[in-house]
């Protein structure tokens, strides 16, 4: 039988053992909350108002940027739904069908585009004889990372069609793992959507992503 002496030394044990315990607990309380305090929202940058990367609140222009998240939280399948709702942003479906659109920005005559330059990493996308664009051809929501818009002339940075100001398209990178998915969905009409894409990283120096989309 345990003697009382011994039952008393057991208690002292647990005890010690509770008062570590919630001590071990305060420390790690303590330490993630000074982590908590410590991260903060970082400003968006972007890059096409001057061709260099600035926060938004630092770019001398009006910038507007819809980020990866937003389109995720979006059921956007293409850059004029995208944008529509952008403060200074007017799209127009001609057709109604959603394949043919004209985008307006600030008011200026969003006519076949040829006021608005609408570029994919930079790269112009407007028809050089026209200005028309083909939004049916540029990437989907799917592959889309974020889209900035600058609202007012840009011609002295980007050339023509710069005239009422400019959407670049910033595409995904490659994933540090590689990853692959595919996406099908059905609406109205007879109307089908599929989109797939693949991307990696090659021995951390190279990364690519590629995406295919139809639409009917």
């Amino acid at each position: 039988m345990m003697t009382l002496l011994q039952k008393n030394k057991k208690i002292r044990e647990n005890c010690k053992t509770i008062v570590m315990g919630v001590m071990f607990c305060l420390f790690l309380t303590s330490h993630t909350l000074a982590a908590e305090e410590s991260i903060h929202k970082l400003d968006d940058v972007v890059v096409t108002a001057t061709k260099t990367e600035k926060k938004i609140k630092d770019v001398p222009a009006s910038v507007a940027a819809v980020t990866r998240k937003e389109i995720e939280e979006s059921d956007a399948k293409n850059v004029p739904e995208l944008i529509n709702n952008l403060p200074g942003v007017t799209v127009y479906d001609s057709s109604g069908t959603g394949m043919s659109y004209s985008v307006s920005l600030r008011g200026v005559n969003p006519s076949r585009c040829n006021k608005v330059l609408v570029m994919v990493n930079g790269v112009p996308m407007n028809s050089g004889s026209t200005g028309t664009v083909f939004w049916r051809d540029l990437p989907s929501s799917e592959h889309i990372e974020r889209v900035e818009v600058v609202k007012g002339p840009v011609s002295a940075l980007y050339g023509g069609y710069g005239l009422g100001g400019c959407i670049n398209i910033i595409t995904k990178r490659g994933p540090v793992r590689s990853k692959t998915k595919a996406k099908t969905s059905f609406g109205s009409n007879n109307e089908k959507m599929f989109s797939a894409e693949t991307g990696g990283n090659l021995k951390e120096t190279f990364s690519y992503q590629i995406g295919v989309d139809y639409h009917e």
